[in-house]
């Protein structure tokens, strides 16, 4: 009883919460054929409802970091995804401290591979 109890709050902690969320946003940015606009447009409806406000990006390979407001990066994902058959999106070296109710920092490694 108390190992099973043990299992249903840590399944229901902020952490893993969050985590299954961000797990689910990887796989709604990830494309496995063509699409239709219909289709793009749910995705694209979804993560953005799943977005902060503002996201920090960085991308250490090449220098690059910003803060991209939510409308910027859907508009770059539309871009990007319609220039790809396929794309593979994979969350790696996850770190999410929560600091307050209703109030995380998620960092979190992400992974892409396309094919043309």
């Amino acid at each position: 009883m108390v190992l099973g109890s043990w299992f249903a709050y840590d399944y229901f902690s902020d952490k893993e919460v969050i985590k299954r969320q961000l797990i689910g946003l990887a796989a709604e940015i990830g494309k496995d054929g063509q699409e239709t606009p219909v289709k793009m447009a749910l995705k694209m409806g979804h993560i953005k409802n799943k977005a902060a406000s503002s996201c920090v990006i960085i991308i250490p390979e090449r220098g690059y970091e910003e803060v991209l407001e939510s409308d910027l990066i859907i508009q770059y994902l539309i871009y990007y995804r319609s220039r790809f058959a396929l794309l593979a999106v994979v969350l790696d070296k996850m770190l999410i401290m929560v600091s307050a109710k209703e109030s995380a920092e998620v960092q979190v490694t992400v992974t892409a591979q396309h094919q043309d």
